[in-house]
């Protein structure tokens, strides 16, 4: 089982306590973390290049629409079709900003998405 968030760092939802108490939860139960901190599109953006510094979701959304030539629709269903061929250099990138910068949920940037795609990848 896997659970699937980002970090969404707003002042009304008590972020900090939060965001660990469901980390752990989910790793008191079992359940695998696929967790992007600041936010899901740094992991979009790690397709097209390696990026480690600490910023806003707000500056990834603008760096990637700068990648795609176009806006950003959150939700859309072409980011598969989109990316799809950098997957490999994205699930690369992933692993080194884990391995080198962080390997803790609360850095940002930090993203553990590839683990589940590399999960989901074993099946094909």
């Amino acid at each position: 089982m896997w659970c699937v968030f980002d970090r969404d760092l707003k002042r009304e939802n008590n972020n900090q306590q939060n965001f660990n108490a469901a980390i752990t939860l989910a790793k008191n139960n079992n359940i695998n973390l696929a967790i992007s901190n600041d936010a899901f599109e740094l992991w979009f953006l790690l397709h097209y290049e390696y990026y480690s510094s600490c910023t806003h979701r707000n500056e990834l959304i603008k760096k990637l629409e700068d990648r795609l030539g176009a806006k950003y629709q959150k939700n859309s269903y072409d980011m598969y079709e989109k990316l799809i061929d950098k997957q490999s250099d994205a699930i690369k990138r992933a692993k080194n900003l884990w391995d080198n910068c962080c390997q803790d949920h609360n850095v940002n940037p930090s993203t553990t998405v590839f683990e589940l795609v590399e999960m989901l990848n074993s099946f094909l």
